[in-house]
């Protein structure tokens, strides 16, 4: 893996998530998950019903009750044991994508473990790195400094910086694949890819090479 062979910094360990989750059948060790929600005061299935993968979004794979607490499971012994280990200074991540960095990044916070991320700003062409991107530093509008900007002048101010004219910027500015890269792709993938990723990896729960040639026709379609 690139990971593995880079050489910008020399790690002294390594933990890679998905070799720790891999337990999915059974159940789930109900008293550890509520003693560890009780004891950094996190609501763990708060993360679970706003995680993509779990919910119905995903065409592939619908998720028991059981199957996502051993997950959520798996992911807290595997947190406290890295940060019982090492007990670090900071943390330091990418605005938390999914409901598992979302939780270490939470649990660090419990922690006192100074946290810094990078978020994406509510203005296009802008990122903040700051402790919670959920309120940017803030707890009273009254923090704002007032620039006496009239409603005209942030209007123009917000199209200058606006988000979607920025997707679309990055969207035109990609260099296009040929077809026949897309199609070389495609014979790749049902020829020779690996599928055993969809037996450890629950992301990929469900994707059999039908499913996900049916799905990404349909999604072209739309």
């Amino acid at each position: 893996m690139t990971f593995e062979k880079q050489n910008l910094i020399d790690f002294k360990k390594t933990w890679f998530y998905h070799d720790n989750i891999k337990q999915f059948h059974g159940e789930p060790d109900i008293e550890y998950l509520k003693s560890f929600e009780t004891k950094y005061g996190l609501d763990l299935w708060k993360f679970a019903i706003n995680e993509r993968i779990f919910y119905y979004y995903n065409k592939f794979h619908k998720f028991s009750r059981n199957e996502i607490l051993l997950i959520l499971e798996q992911e807290c012994k595997l947190y406290e044991e890295i940060l019982d280990s090492i007990n670090p200074d900071f943390f330091i991540i990418y605005d938390p994508p999914l409901h598992n960095s979302k939780i270490l990044y939470e649990l660090c916070r419990a922690r006192g473990i100074k946290t810094l991320g990078m978020f994406g700003g509510r203005l296009g062409y802008k990122s903040i790195i700051i402790e919670d991107g959920d309120i940017f530093g803030l707890t009273e509008l009254s923090e704002i400094e007032s620039k006496n900007r009239s409603f005209e002048e942030l209007k123009n101010f917000k199209e200058l910086f606006n988000v979607s004219t920025q997707l679309l910027d990055y969207i035109d500015e990609r260099p296009q694949e040929k077809t026949s890269n897309k199609i070389n792709a495609v014979l790749k993938y049902i020829f020779h890819a690996d599928s055993t990723n969809t037996k450890t990896n629950y992301s990929y729960f469900g994707r059999n090479k039908l499913k996900v040639l049916t799905e990404s026709f349909k999604f072209l379609l739309r």
